[in-house]
């Protein structure tokens, strides 16, 4: 059910999607749906979930294997950490949930949910900068979140997927510039 509406939301945005179509592609009921979902908008949450997991998951593993190889520079750990968040992209279900995130065409009020998360990003990264309370230290997660994005974006926007290597590649190098000490 939830691929199915990642297939309609991917097609005609959030705004215009309808529960119908949603049922058409899944086979599932409309009382199923509302059971399990309540609405479009639940559905939509669950499906932010499920893009959300994924990067963690990819952030988490990429990060794990660096450390593995013997990496110990945190700086180029959260490197490491970051190629696997954009390197996620090329799973296509993820791809697919991408487009659908920064299309802007969102749930009303979403805003405030996706900011939560960024703060959730960003409070990850503070020890590998120093202490929360350190201005800089903060600044710099931050701008390792809002890179990330908006590689993530142009991207995601482009959907050309040869390009997501040198998408990669650059934004490990803007990032091994703007973070280093």
């Amino acid at each position: 059910m939830l691929d199915a509406a990642t297939d309609v939301f991917s097609r005609v945005g959030y705004a215009e999607a309808r529960i119908g179509e949603i049922v058409e592609l899944s086979s599932v009921s409309v009382g199923s749906i509302y059971h399990h979902f309540g609405g479009k908008a639940e559905i939509f949450e669950a499906l932010w979930q499920r893009y959300t997991d994924a990067l963690w998951q990819a952030v988490r593993a990429g990060s794990a294997a660096a450390r593995a190889a013997g990496e110990q520079d945190p700086i180029e750990l959260v490197i490491a950490g970051a190629r696997a968040y954009l390197g996620a992209l090329s799973v296509p279900a993820v791809a697919a949930l991408s487009r659908i995130i920064v299309s802007g065409d969102l749930p009303p009020d979403f805003s405030a949910r996706m900011r939560q998360e960024q703060d959730r990003w960003i409070r990850s990264n503070l020890p590998v900068f120093g202490s929360g309370d350190n201005l800089d230290a903060r600044l710099r997660a931050a701008v390792l979140v809002a890179v990330l994005g908006e590689a993530e974006s142009l991207y995601a926007h482009g959907r050309d997927e040869s390009s997501l290597d040198v998408v990669i590649e650059s934004t490990a190098g803007m990032l091994r510039r703007l973070l280093a000490p």
